[in-house]
């Protein structure tokens, strides 16, 4: 006689145990954020407060506006390098080594480089669409 073998009843799922709360003068366990891992060099930080630009150097290039009423319009766009830029002392900065930042209201002396004309223009920081720190290869086209 044969016998029919019954299927073994499928158990409950078990349950993931529950943390148990730290100890006593260890720091609670982080959980992990919602979005996973984060790459925070890709993290904008946002503006933080008492921060201020650096100071431009001769070192640094822009690009020209020529939305900007100073500069004339065939220049829109071209590459001109800083060969002046008065700085000041950021707040509270004070002694002979003390961080500058542009001044606001100063002029920039500025050449054109990607133009005939070679033009050197006095312009305000508001003139520049980029400005290229420590060289000009960010305002050169790729490829």
């Amino acid at each position: 006689m044969a016998t029919e073998e019954t299927p073994p009843a499928e158990a409950p799922p078990e349950e993931p145990p529950a943390e148990a709360p730290p100890a006593e003068g260890e720091p609670p366990a982080e959980e992990a954020p919602p979005g996973g891992d984060v790459d925070v060099a890709k993290v904008d930080p946002g503006p933080f407060e008492g921060e201020v630009k650096a100071a431009y150097t001769v070192s640094d290039w822009v690009q020209l506006d020529g939305a900007h009423p100073d500069v004339p319009d065939e220049l829109d766009g071209k590459i001109a390098g800083i060969l002046d830029a008065p700085s000041v002392d950021i707040p509270g900065g004070h002694g002979p080594n003390a961080a500058q930042m542009p001044d606001p209201d100063a002029q920039i002396l500025v050449r054109v480089r990607d133009d005939p004309s070679n033009a050197l223009l006095s312009l305000p920081a508001e003139a520049f669409k980029i400005v290229a720190r420590g060289g000009r290869a960010e305002l050169l086209p790729i490829g």
